[in-house]
């Protein structure tokens, strides 16, 4: 993980076939890196931000959704949600924690002797089908023509997750721009080799950033719609 200004450790897949015969990565598993006593594992459903030689993850409680800790000298991380789940606490002051807007799924550990973190693994990416199960609520929609205004959803064409609006998974945003640079870098070049830059700028003049304004973390979110309000 970027930011610790650790030495790095592995890890390496755990993998488990399932009742259709494929195989699936189920876990992680690693060495502890010499002179450290714990190593924490987790699964971020955001970007960890860790300030350059800093000791912890700035947004920890916004992009942690699961996590264990061992202190074994080998030791196998549960990426199954289910298994290994973790919800905040409240804050001091008695506040809940603020809603959570998944954006991307990656998994790391970090490893500490008595007192600091002294290595760090890579983010390793995950798709949602190694986290959550088949009936998770917490699972992004892979269909939002049933799901609720500003679902989480998924779809192959998005680098991140996206949000349901009026049946259709939209790519999310915070100002107009992004909608821009999404139309321009999205991969449209069809069959006959046309030119794609010139239909990405065309469309991108069409594309507005829409808010949603239904939770507190909304008023800065919304999704890329055509100017004339639809999908």
């Amino acid at each position: 993980m970027r930011g610790f200004g650790v030495d790095s450790f592995d890890l390496a897949p755990v993998q488990e076939g399932s009742q259709s015969g494929a195989v699936q990565r189920t876990g992680v598993t690693w060495q502890k890196p010499e002179g450290a006593a714990i190593v924490v594992c987790a699964v971020f459903a955001c970007s960890p931000e860790v300030p350059q030689g800093g000791q912890s993850i700035i947004n920890y409680d916004e992009c942690v959704i699961s996590k264990d800790e061992f202190d074994s000298a080998t030791g196998t991380f549960d990426l199954r949600l289910d298994l290994t789940r973790y919800t905040p606490d409240a804050a001091a002051d008695g506040c809940a924690p603020l809603p959570r807007r998944m954006t991307t799924l990656v998994a790391g550990c970090w490893a500490y002797d008595l007192t600091h973190v002294v290595a760090a693994t890579p983010l390793l990416p995950l798709s949602a089908d190694e986290v959550f199960g088949p009936t998770d609520p917490q699972a992004p929609a892979t269909d939002c023509a049933d799901a609720a205004s500003g679902a989480t959803c998924s779809a192959p064409e998005f680098a991140t997750f996206g949000s349901c609006h009026a049946g259709s998974c939209l790519r999310r945003c915070l100002r107009s721009t992004d909608c821009d640079l999404a139309v321009l870098e999205a991969p449209d070049a069809g069959d006959d080799g046309g030119d794609a830059g010139a239909a990405g700028c065309a469309s991108a003049h069409r594309s507005r950033c829409q808010p949603f304004g239904t939770l507190p973390l909304d008023q800065y979110l919304g999704v890329c719609v055509a100017e004339g309000g639809v999908p």
